[in-house]
């Protein structure tokens, strides 16, 4: 399940709530690109936020791309400026869901 809350104050959509089952693979991930994606359709250009609850989740989002803004917790990604994501037929994707998703192991153009 994914909540992304468009009428963020700065303008950039809010992720309030990502929930994947705990025996799901790479769900996650999924969940993010769409968020990703519906940002770039609402020309955002692909940025969205979020508040990690914690450090082990923190370090899973970091992973994904997104930095911190400040506050503990506080996080955003932009995918134009992270070597984590690549654009592939006007799409955004996680570099490694698109690597093996194509079978290569270097980064897709779009």
């Amino acid at each position: 399940m994914l909540i992304v809350n468009t009428s963020a104050k700065d303008g950039i959509p809010c992720i309030d709530d990502l929930v994947t089952h705990p025996g799901s693979r790479k769900a996650g991930g999924a969940l993010m690109e769409r968020a990703v994606q519906a940002s770039d359709q609402a020309g955002k250009g692909g940025k969205v936020s979020l508040y990690a609850l914690d450090d082990a989740v923190e370090a899973v989002y970091a992973a994904w791309g997104f930095t911190r803004t400040g506050d503990t917790g506080s996080m955003e990604l932009d995918p134009e400026r992270s070597d984590k994501w690549v654009k592939h037929d006007n799409e955004w994707y996680l570099a490694s869901r698109l690597n093996e998703k194509l079978g290569t192991a270097s980064s897709a153009q779009g």
